[in-house]
């Protein structure tokens, strides 16, 4: 409990791997998402106030803040504004990051924190709810 209120907090950290091998980008992609919907039915079942924390290496920083690979609306969120994510957000994704993910669903990120935290690393934190 923070202040009489229940809370739910995921901390994530995906490092580079070990010997400058490439990273399976897109999976990892995926497992991000995967860990904000488990947030979220957490959140769900407790009446929890949900934050999920993210820490990244700039690999993947730049990967989500691409364009091209239709995640720079949740990375590139500042402070204080939302996004709902809907499930026509999972549309037209690569199966490696379906399949990551385990499922579509519906969640309303608000930022509260993104900045870089060093010349090779990302912090992001965002608040997890229902779209109401």
């Amino acid at each position: 409990n923070y202040k009489g209120s229940p809370i739910a907090i995921e901390f994530k950290y995906d490092p580079d791997p070990p010997g400058g091998k490439n990273q399976a980008k897109t999976h990892k992609a995926g497992a991000v998402f995967r860990d904000i919907h488990r947030l979220l039915l957490a959140g769900e079942a407790t009446r929890a106030d949900c934050y999920f924390v993210y820490l990244t290496t700039k690999e993947m920083a730049v990967y989500f803040a691409n364009p091209q690979n239709r995640h720079h609306d949740y990375f590139g969120l500042q402070p204080n504004s939302s996004l709902s994510i809907k499930t026509d957000y999972f549309s037209g994704r690569p199966m490696t990051f379906m399949t990551s993910l385990g499922g579509e669903f519906e969640a309303k990120l608000t930022c509260v924190v993104s900045r870089p935290v060093s010349s090779e690393h990302s912090l992001r934190v965002y608040r997890v709810g229902a779209i109401q």
